[in-house]
């Protein structure tokens, strides 16, 4: 089993803490995207107050809830699930600063989420949005592949699942009326756990009535994909 905690400033900056190994990654999106991973020893998981160093990036980030917690699969659904995931935090408003190279940006209840994700066995491949709602809610959805199982897809507007047709690829995903894309050159590219990962912050969403810019979408294979290069 693998533990991973993550925090998505929509548009910003991701942050993520591993179990296994016990490790800090942090990509920001300002500019160029760029990631950096090193280890690391301190508290897991997110609290309140994150600080931190990774690089030649630092943090000080203040984080406070806007939405109720939700798990993506209950029921029958946990136990089979091969990666689940608990947002903890659907809807965080994130001030404070972070620095990358002594350039300092400033956060004002800028909209992101806190999730931990429990994973098994990667799929095949899968596709993953977390958007902030013009109303104050959150949106998030995936579409994944295993082996000799069909896609599978589901969405949750404001923690409720329904489950939905879709697909995906690296730069873009589908599932029940919702398109996120976002172009290559917003991505940033990284390996864990013998998978491979293409993350952005700058992804579009359209449709259910929505139009939706700085949206988390991420792509991730067992299989590294041609012309997607990996940064770290």
């Amino acid at each position: 089993m693998s533990d991973a905690w993550y925090l998505v400033v929509n548009g910003v900056l991701w942050l993520r803490h591993t179990s296994q190994p016990r490790a800090v990654w942090f990509a920001d999106f300002a500019g160029t995207p760029t990631a950096r991973r090193e280890p690391y020893d301190g508290d897991l998981p997110f609290g309140d107050r994150l600080t931190g160093s990774c690089g030649d990036a630092r943090w000080e980030l203040r984080l406070h809830d806007g939405r109720e917690p939700y798990t993506y699969f209950t029921g029958l659904l946990r136990p089979v699930a091969s990666t689940n995931v608990d947002v903890l935090r659907p809807r965080a408003l994130v001030d404070g600063w972070f620095e990358v190279g002594g350039v300092r940006s400033e956060l004002h209840r800028a909209p992101g989420e806190v999730a931990h994700v429990r994973t098994r066995r990667y799929a095949q491949w899968w596709a993953w949005f977390h958007a902030p709602l013009p109303d104050g809610g959150s949106l998030d959805g995936v579409v994944a592949k295993r082996p000799g199982v069909p896609v599978l897809g589901f969405h949750w507007r404001d923690g409720k699942r329904a489950r939905a047709r879709g697909d995906g690829r690296p730069g873009a995903m589908s599932v029940g009326p919702y398109v996120v894309e976002s172009e290559p050159e917003s991505f940033v590219g990284v390996t864990y756990d013998g998978a491979y990962c293409w993350h952005s912050e700058t992804a579009h969403l359209t449709g259910g009535g929505l139009d939706v810019e700085n949206v988390a979408l991420e792509y991730g294979s067992r299989a590294r994909v041609d012309g997607w290069p990996i940064s770290i």
